[in-house]
């Protein structure tokens, strides 16, 4: 398989054997709950990898505070996203 193919049909992994299906997703009934608590943001840094920057505090360390929590049930279709990193793309020489 040549890069350009690759380039234009590659959107999940394994190329030849994608984990998913191809957007747009439909999700019925799905369930989400989200909880805001503080983190150490020099915890934060060290487990976010390059080249991302942390912009709110969010952990996986124990939560010993909660902000703030919301319970949603919603059906939703998701569409193709923006690209943000792309690692398709030539490196520089």
């Amino acid at each position: 398989m040549k890069e350009d193919e690759v380039r234009k049909t590659a959107f999940a992994m394994p190329l030849t054997s994608p984990a998913y299906a191809r957007p747009p997703f439909r999700f019925v009934n799905r369930e989400f709950i989200i909880v805001t608590y503080p983190t150490d943001p020099a915890a934060l840094a060290a487990v976010v990898p390059e080249p991302l920057l942390p912009a709110d505090p969010v952990v996986k360390l124990p939560v010993l505070e909660v902000l703030s929590a919301i319970h949603i049930l919603t059906d939703l279709s998701q569409v193709d996203g923006e690209v943000v990193h792309d690692d398709l793309r030539a490196a520089p020489v």
